[in-house]
């Protein structure tokens, strides 16, 4: 009982102290959003603007009005053109390691 006790007292102190040195802060956010969408657009400028996100990590994306897409629609509208979005704003170093976190993605 006391040893599995002690490991979770371990795991609990190792998780906060992690979480601690690994602080999210408003620039490592990117926002991405629908450029076809005045909707999308206008919320994420607002998620932006609360969240004190700079104006330099929101990302627009012209993608389909669509519910679904295919996967080259994907390819070509979303996923490529964010890599390039993160490369030409430099968030990803030669080794991987990234600048951005967490993205989130504003498509109405």
């Amino acid at each position: 009982m006391f040893k599995s006790g002690l490991a979770v007292l371990f795991l609990l102190a190792s998780w906060f102290s992690a979480s601690c040195a690994y602080e999210l802060l408003p620039t490592h956010v990117a926002v991405v959003y629908n450029g076809k969408s005045e909707l999308s657009r206008r919320m994420a400028r607002e998620y932006a603007r609360v969240r004190g996100v700079p104006e330099g990590n929101l990302v627009s994306l012209d993608c389909p009005m669509t519910s679904e897409i295919s996967r080259k629609e994907y390819e070509d509208t979303i996923r490529v053109p964010l890599l390039e979005a993160a490369r030409k704003q430099r968030w990803w170093v030669p080794s991987g390691t990234s600048r951005v976190i967490k993205a989130y993605f504003f498509r109405m």
